[in-house]
């Protein structure tokens, strides 16, 4: 300003400089910026609305913006020639830059030849790696998504190498708008092609319909994301968030309204048509069906994808919580609770016989046939040991029912040396020693472990194979004193490889009461089977004794329910054998078990499958503590005897038996050679869940 008629000077002085007019019309703006965000709110909402004042608003923002952009192109040629003086003057610094933006580009285009074939090739070599790990497989399924994402990849890394190659002040302007645009865009473009590969990944699981609809519906979705968020980033940073970024913010929002009523259109006959085929419809589903045509059905569409996906979301949910203790005992409740609704839901028919038991025989005889195609690895382990010596002790650990039985048998016909396999009685060591002395062809009498010792070495016996050896323990003081004995076994003969079976429940106690005595902490333990295996079990099963059972009549919790399938009778007996496999957690005999309870004969001789009773555990968890340690003493000897169980808990006699009658009327244990019980297979898994839950026996991990 122009000093006024008074002697005073004027306090402002007139901008000379085109970067100073600028610099002095930024820092006006941005001081209105600050008394925005400080005025009242409905002045703000004055100046940013659609009114007279926010007209003027906008046009003072719109003024400041091509300003900015005039400003900034008119600065260019200077800039341009002072980067030349300054390559003249000072040619090294614009020299090294240069060379390492052609270092970027080279490694850029190598790395874009040789990530097809050298990705692959990578990924095959790891799937052909023996022992195939689990780390290899997740290092080859994180390569795969890598692979689908890494151009994307590629390109974010190569421009933050050239945008960090410019560091001159004048360009910050043009960097910055290039890195937000950049970023925006292939951020977005690397999200896409990563829910992309997923949905790739999971085709052969996701029905092809949902799969091209969900892939559109993102496309869609990621298009109004990049555009939106682009365009709010330049404007907050470039305008700040006055007017111009509240009307932008607006629009936004109503496109986002477009956007969703173009996905509930193209949605809306897929909702229809699962809502259509789910077998287990409340009164919410059944309404939208009510309602398939007019205006009034985008509505109920609506509601329809809330019902799908809160069935959705239940599912995924229980399939988590079961990972985690925690959550096992509510995982029990939900599908006792959902079980009984099926079990209602599901056609009563008097007419109907359990399949008869040399049929079920069959079919637990083919079982345990197919279970010998598991355990593998764990042979190959326990053969090569034999191979390589020395004599010493394994250990294999599985639940009863979980194949180390069968494991141990296939161990003895393709040992390739002299090996003799023996099931521990359940009376002892000194039992044991006589089924040595029995297999081993021994009629002596003089003492018999001497004897026994001594023609090991003579017929140069190198491999022993012990089943159940936990029938050795007692899980009272003094109860390891047969387990001890048997050590002596090493030392008269030191050079016998010996390969012991034990149950999960006595390994735990092992550890306790003795841990390194004789046995290796390093036990070989046989993994529960997956989902896929018992299905395998189940349909091999079924074939081999030529059995096509009919499921018209079974309807599966809704948990349980696989949607993934078209074919009603695939659907179905996936959903069966989800169910079987959570009431066994994976062992193999005990979803065969189920299985075989599962299977009725009608009245014209064909084979129908109705949903299992599965045991309820409400009683068990109401149990007092004397029938619960009763339970412990016998889950962790596998069989015991009435006097070894007062041994173990030190309580009287009168209390044991009335335990034990209890327990046998509820059939959680079962009597077998007058004074010895055992666990009934049926209750076993519930009444270890149950004693892992009170913290009366560990969880074997």
């Amino acid at each position: 300003n122009v000093a006024d008629d008074s002697s005073e000077p004027s306090t402002y002085l007139t901008p000379g400089s085109l970067d100073e007019r600028y610099q002095t019309l930024h820092t006006l703006y941005y001081q209105r910026l600050r008394l925005l965000t400080h005025t009242f709110s409905n002045t703000f909402d004055d100046i940013t609305g659609t009114g007279i004042e926010g007209m003027q608003g906008l046009g003072s923002e719109l003024s400041f913006l091509r300003l900015t952009l005039q400003y900034r192109i008119e600065a260019l040629p200077h800039l341009i020639k002072r980067l030349v003086n300054e390559l003249v003057v000072a040619p090294l610094p614009a020299i090294g830059s240069i060379l390492q933006f052609v270092v970027a580009i080279m490694l850029f285009r190598y790395w874009r030849n040789w990530a097809p074939e050298g990705l692959y090739k990578l990924r095959q070599g790891l799937m052909k790696a023996r022992p195939r790990t689990q780390r290899n497989l997740r290092l080859t399924k994180t390569i795969w998504y890598f692979d689908q994402v890494r151009t994307p990849i590629a390109w974010l890394i190569l421009l933050s190498l050239m945008f960090s190659f410019i560091e001159d002040p004048a360009l910050t302007f043009f960097i910055e708008v290039g890195q937000i645009v950049a970023y925006w865009v292939l951020l977005s473009w690397l999200g896409v092609l990563f829910i992309n590969a997923f949905i790739s990944r999971s085709s052969r699981a996701m029905k092809q319909e949902t799969a091209d609809l969900t892939l559109r519906s993102l496309k869609y979705f990621f298009t109004w994301f990049v555009i939106s968020g682009l365009a709010l980033d330049l404007i907050a940073r470039y305008t700040g968030e006055g007017t111009l970024y509240t009307w932008t913010f607006s629009l936004v929002e109503f496109f986002l309204s477009v956007l969703l009523i173009l996905l509930l259109v193209i949605w809306r006959p897929s909702i229809f048509r699962a809502i259509k085929n789910d077998h287990q419809k409340n009164a919410v589903a059944e309404s939208v069906l009510h309602h398939p045509q007019g205006l009034i059905s985008y509505f109920y569409s609506i509601i329809g994808a809330g019902y799908l996906l809160q069935v959705y979301i239940s599912k995924h949910f229980i399939d988590w919580i079961s990972g985690f203790n925690t959550g096992q005992q509510m995982l029990d409740s939900i599908l006792g609770i959902e079980m009984d609704k099926a079990y209602q839901r599901q056609k009563d028919d008097i007419n109907v016989n359990r399949i008869p038991p040399d049929l079920q025989e069959k079919l637990m005889q083919q079982g345990k046939h197919l279970i010998e195609q598991a355990g593998n690895i764990i042979l190959k382990k326990i053969l090569h040991r034999i191979d390589t010596g020395p004599g010493g002790a394994m250990v294999l650990v599985s639940e009863t029912g979980g194949g180390k039985t069968v494991l141990l048998q296939r161990v003895a016909r393709e040992s390739k040396k002299s090996t003799i396999l023996v099931d521990c009685p359940k009376e002892g060591i000194d039992a044991l020693i006589k089924e040595l002395a029995r297999k081993l062809h021994i009629d002596s009498k003089a003492p018999m472990t001497r004897v026994v010792f001594e023609e090991l070495r003579k017929k140069n016996i190198e491999v022993l194979l012990i089943d159940n050896i936990h029938r050795l323990i007692r899980p009272y003081v003094g109860g390891q004193e047969q387990l001890d004995k048997f050590a002596v076994l090493f030392q008269h003969v030191p050079d016998i490889l010996c390969v012991l079976s034990t149950n999960s429940s006595t390994w735990q106690y092992i550890l306790r009461a003795r841990a390194t005595r004789i046995l290796d902490r390093n036990a070989l333990k046989l993994k529960p089977w997956t989902v896929d295996q018992i299905s395998t079990l189940i349909k091999n099963s079924c074939e081999e004794i030529g059995i096509d059972p009919d499921f018209s009549n079974v309807i599966i919790p809704r948990q349980f329910d696989d949607s993934n399938y078209d074919n009603p009778k695939d659907r179905t007996f996936s959903g069966f054998i989800r169910i079987l496999h959570g009431a066994s957690t994976g062992n193999p005999m005990v979803a065969l078990g189920l299985w075989a309870k599962s299977l009725f004969v009608d009245k014209n001789d064909s084979v129908i499958a109705l949903l299992p009773r599965l045991p309820s555990a409400d009683e068990l968890n109401n149990a007092n503590l004397t029938l619960l340690l009763v339970l412990r003493v016998i889950c962790q000897s596998e069989i015991i005897s009435r006097e070894d169980i007062v041994k173990s808990l030190q309580i009287s006699n009168g209390e044991i038996d009335t335990a034990l009658r209890f327990a046998q009327y509820n059939k959680w244990v079962e009597r077998i050679d007058e004074d010895y019980f055992q666990l009934n297979w049926y209750w076993r898994k519930v009444i270890t869940r149950v004693l892992s839950r009170k913290n009366l026996m560990p969880q074997y991990h």
